[in-house]
């Protein structure tokens, strides 16, 4: 719970913080980018995670690996979350951004949960009917998950549709099973 709180607040600080869209797509895309390096470099997250090595050590490490590779913003700010001991919530703070930035930029996320990949026309198809529905820019992620057996789940801001095949044959067994004859 508190690492909700936490990433929400200083998420919300860095989107606050930028003055234009762009400024917001170049914040998620560094902070997409250096939350995947230190996944990729075990031995620098342990670092930078390790609660025994100094502020000051740790803010140096950042200074000298991303001077040069990241936006100042975003290095200050990685800095202020080592300051007030917030950096471990760092992978937290990066979704929750993530989520921010595309609301904040009118961007409406969506899960397509099918059986079987849809080919890319089918996508295109769901992606064009909700943006007229929603009146947004949509990004369609496609999920496989055999359990549905077939038809599709569409997942987005907190609601979900659900036109797969499970869902249907369990309505037909409680119809059948709830049937008088």
């Amino acid at each position: 719970m508190i690492a909700k709180g936490v990433s929400l607040r200083y998420s919300k600080a860095l989107v606050d913080i930028a003055t234009n869209p762009e400024q917001i797509k170049s914040h998620l895309l560094a902070l997409e980018e250096f939350v995947g390096i230190l996944e990729t470099i075990p031995k620098l997250k342990e670092l930078l995670f390790d609660p025994h090595l100094s502020t000051l050590t740790k803010k140096s490490i950042l200074q000298r690996l991303f001077k040069d590779r990241l936006d100042e913003t975003i290095l200050n700010f990685l800095f202020v979350l080592i300051e007030k001991n917030r950096f471990k919530y760092i992978v937290d703070i990066r979704k929750e951004y993530h989520r921010l930035a595309k609301k904040r930029l009118g961007i409406l996320e969506v899960r397509l949960l099918t059986a079987v990949s849809v080919s890319d026309t089918l996508q295109e198809k769901v992606r064009i009917k909700l943006q007229k529905t929603y009146q947004k820019e949509v990004e369609i992620q496609n999920v496989v998950n055999p359990d549905i057996v077939g038809g599709m789940i569409l997942i987005m801001d907190h609601q979900i549709f659900d036109n797969s095949v499970k869902k249907k044959l369990a309505k037909l067994k409680v119809s059948l099973l709830t049937a008088k004859v």
